[in-house]
């Protein structure tokens, strides 16, 4: 099954690590032996969760010469022929498949922002200006809708964290532009829609113009 557009699915974790027998049977032994890694409890389930998804997706979705998961040093997810990417938090994981050469996603609760002079060092001095100029009451939202925007694009050039500052995000949902700045300028532009649900940040970042203009999001079932 050829993916000619982008593909985004969503699913309940919770609902995925209550069938440990189904998750230990789609994870590779590496892949299962570095979910048990994590200190934080319940994290191990949430990995293994996810990894299971995305390779159950994989499976129902590409053929098998298509499936080969590898990664960049940086941990950027690969396919032989398509961009992959997915994010997980407080027990939603959301997934992507894209024919665009750079692409992301990636996912937070509103809840992490609360505090959102936490992320005030991590932020340009056009984006301080632009979340300062919202209302109090609107700019833990604000924070992480500029904030998603951010880590999306961030995970689409496979940079990670450490090119937080080359990228430059509005905190208004509907300005969802996503500027990639270069020692010389600007050096793209993605359109990068967030979309808020039950208290959820999804956001989608993509090359300008193999984006479209909505976008819908299936729900996985095992």
């Amino acid at each position: 099954m050829a993916v000619t557009e982008t593909q985004l699915w969503q699913a309940d974790l919770l609902e995925i690590a209550s069938h440990k027998a189904w998750v230990r049977e789609r994870l590779t032994e590496d892949e299962w032996l570095a979910c048990q890694t994590s200190k934080v409890p319940g994290a191990s389930h949430a990995h293994a969760a996810c990894r299971a998804f995305v390779r159950e997706v994989l499976a129902r979705t590409l053929a098998p010469s298509e499936r080969t998961l590898s990664f960049t040093a940086k941990g950027k997810p690969l396919l032989p022929q398509l961009s992959i990417s997915w994010s997980h938090t407080e027990g939603q994981a959301f997934l992507g498949l894209s024919p665009a050469h750079s692409f992301a996603v990636d996912v937070e609760n509103v809840s992490t922002f609360f505090r959102w002079q936490n992320f005030w060092r991590f932020l340009q001095p056009e984006e301080r200006r632009a979340l300062m100029a919202l209302p109090l009451p609107q700019r833990a939202l604000g924070c992480g809708i500029l904030w998603v925007r951010k880590e999306a694009a961030l995970k689409a050039c496979g940079s990670g964290l450490a090119g937080i500052f080359a990228v430059h995000a509005s905190p208004r949902q509907e300005e969802d532009q996503v500027q990639l700045w270069a020692d010389c300028g600007v050096a793209e532009t993605w359109r990068s829609p967030v979309v808020l649900e039950d208290a959820t940040l999804f956001c989608l970042a993509q090359e300008h113009g193999l984006l479209p203009p909505s976008f819908s999001i299936q729900p996985f079932a095992l």
